[in-house]
């Protein structure tokens, strides 16, 4: 019966262990998404920005005046933004992120003080992440502008 019950005991074990490693290895990927998006602003680099977006995306405004389908509505609307603000500074404060357990989905929210344009603003965003082709892709974003 020992015997039995020492290769039961290491394969739960193992199984329960194994998909917090990998989960915790897609955190950090969809971190590095946004580490390169965020890069990429500070630098003004629109398409580099724009690589961490999926064709399909939606972004709702900070007022929710503004609603953008698809990629050619995130574009019209940002390129322009982006490549006209001076951005100084974009810290990280938080960046609490969950992956579904089939490890193709990622959503929750990021704090961060952007300065742009000589101004700092706190911004919360709530964001959804894609796997896409091994490389994850925003969805869906909203960002708003703490008081």
């Amino acid at each position: 019966m020992r015997y039995i019950l020492i290769p039961l005991v290491l394969c739960t074990c193992l199984s329960a262990c194994a998909p917090t490693v990998v989960l915790q290895d897609e955190r950090d990927a969809v971190r590095a998404a946004w580490d390169a998006s965020v890069t990429a602003a500070l630098m003004g680099n629109f398409d580099g920005w724009a690589d961490v977006f999926s064709e399909d995306v939606e972004i709702i405004s900070p007022d929710a005046s503004l609603r953008l389908v698809g990629w050619d509505d995130v574009e019209k609307i940002y390129r322009p933004v982006l490549e006209r603000a001076t951005f100084t500074a974009i810290e990280t404060n938080r960046f609490d992120m969950q992956i579904a357990p089939s490890g193709d989905f990622a959503w929750g929210t990021v704090e961060a003080e952007v300065t742009a344009n000589g101004t700092k603003s706190l911004i919360w965003y709530g964001l959804v992440y894609r796997k896409e082709a091994g490389d994850w892709k925003m969805v869906l974003g909203y960002d708003a502008i703490a008081k």
